[in-house]
């Protein structure tokens, strides 16, 4: 399927941070900031286990996961739509059923099977269900589980960024799911619940006792936090808690139990982000474990800021060996300046001399290269542009992908994510002349021509 390719612009942003503000100034100001990893792109995707429920009439495992993706990745229609779904058929088991948790993700027309976002960046902490059903008669033994994130068109173009997989247990051991808020305010609480179950098998299976469940933040979370505390809040069994640990419990099957970790948050300036693990065992009749389901938090410090990156181009169509510009828009969002920021222009293959020139706006910007910095940057908006001179070997019918990325200091998201954006425009095919009794000659000008899927 041909579908036409117009210029498109892309905008993506994050929760970050900044210092003290700055008066808007003029371009070309030195700043002292690191560039070092402007260019680095984040690609995260993880799998973990919701939920194993037994079907006694066709004696087999419907299986719910969860896949969190984080990435940094630009969704552009047609060139580089964001894709996510199953990475290969598992052994006895078949996908039934796939939900694109997160907003602007959506079902492909054709291949359900999938999830795909057309616009934006791909995202932090974005969301998706899938549910696996085992062949009848599969009620024992392990599945394996995979699934994938890329950009590209199904089934012909497709780029595999990141993979995750899960190994499913269908014997007799506990289920564990661990759900945080995706973002806490410094100076607040933090409350997380974990929820653990005994899923009922081919058979009753066993009572299993002498369970602990403890609650372990990661470093980088755990340095915000302080007080942490895991009570039982809901369901079966007499457990006894005393700080992050409940202990002593018991499950029999088709019982579950939830507990509550609330943690203080401390007032930092810059926030960041930590997982928080729950990790389960048992002792008896058969020592098992441990099991564990985590789940991310970023914290927003109370020197956090918010910037947006924009990028679009006028052109519907360009020729070989003519001049390209794509406008930047940078905006801070507030509620302070943000510190250290460094706009990259990654230069695509087919543009030369590609260069990125403050317009106006705020902040004091020097630029170089493919490259602006500011050591602060108040809030409000600031405009760039970017030019370049397309190659004149550059292939009609192909599309020139530009992408931009906007990183600063005191982004909770930290350096290895920064916010990008990207923009479109197609080649343009040479008009062709025919001269009588000869050949198509090939001559200049043309329309843009479809971007072949």
């Amino acid at each position: 399927m041909a579908v036409a390719l117009l210029a498109v612009g892309a905008v993506s942003h994050l929760a970050g941070s900044p210092a003290a503000q700055a008066a808007p100034g003029a371009q070309q100001a030195p700043a002292q900031v690191d560039t070092s990893e402007v260019d680095h792109r984040h690609t995260r995707l993880d799998l973990a286990l919701v939920s194993r429920t037994y079907d006694a009439g066709d004696d087999n495992w419907t299986i719910v996961a969860e896949a969190t993706l984080d990435s940094n990745r630009i969704c552009l229609p047609v060139v580089f739509n964001c894709i996510v779904g199953q990475d290969d058929t598992p052994t006895d088991a078949t996908l039934v059923d796939l939900t694109c948790d997160s907003s602007g993700w959506n079902h492909l027309v054709v291949f359900r099977e999938h999830c795909m976002k057309q616009l934006l960046f791909a995202g932090h902490d974005q969301k998706f269900t899938f549910t696996w059903r085992t062949d009848p008669g599969v009620n024992s033994g392990t599945v394996d589980l995979s699934v994938e994130f890329g950009r590209g068109i199904l089934p012909h173009t497709f780029q595999q960024l990141a993979t995750a997989g899960l190994t499913v247990d269908l014997g007799t051991t506990l289920d564990v799911t661990k759900s945080c808020p995706t973002t806490v305010d410094a100076g607040s609480q933090l409350n997380c619940t974990i929820t653990v179950t005994h899923p009922v098998g081919p058979t009753a299976g066993p009572t299993l006792s002498g369970i602990s469940v403890t609650d372990t933040p990661d470093s980088a979370l755990g340095a915000f936090l302080s007080g942490g505390a895991l009570t039982k809040s809901a369901g079966a069994g007499t457990w006894s808690c005393a700080s992050a640990t409940c202990s002593d419990g018991e499950l029999a099957a088709g019982e579950s139990a939830e507990f509550d970790f609330a943690a203080t948050v401390a007032t930092d300036p810059t926030g960041g982000t930590g997982t928080n693990e729950a990790s389960v065992q048992w002792t008896t009749p058969v020592a098992g474990g441990p099991v564990t389901a985590s789940d991310g938090v970023t914290v927003v410090g109370t020197g956090d800021t918010e910037l947006t990156i924009e990028k679009a181009t006028a052109e519907t169509g360009v020729d070989p060996g003519a001049t390209v510009t794509w406008t930047v828009v940078v905006t801070n969002e507030g509620p302070l300046a943000a510190t250290d920021v460094v706009i990259n222009d990654v230069a695509p293959t087919e543009v030369n001399d590609l260069e990125l020139t403050y317009v106006e706006g705020v902040g004091e910007w020097s630029c170089t290269s493919t490259s602006c910095t500011t050591a602060s940057m108040p809030e409000g908006t600031t405009t760039f542009s970017a030019t370049g001179t397309v190659a004149t070997d550059a292939a009609a019918d192909t599309s020139i992908v530009n992408e931009v990325g906007v990183s600063w200091e005191n982004n909770i998201l930290g350096p290895d994510f920064p916010v990008t954006a990207g923009s479109a425009v197609p080649v343009v095919a040479a008009a062709t002349t025919t001269v009588p009794g000869s050949t198509t000659i090939p001559g200049g000008g043309g329309a843009p021509l479809s971007y072949a899927g």
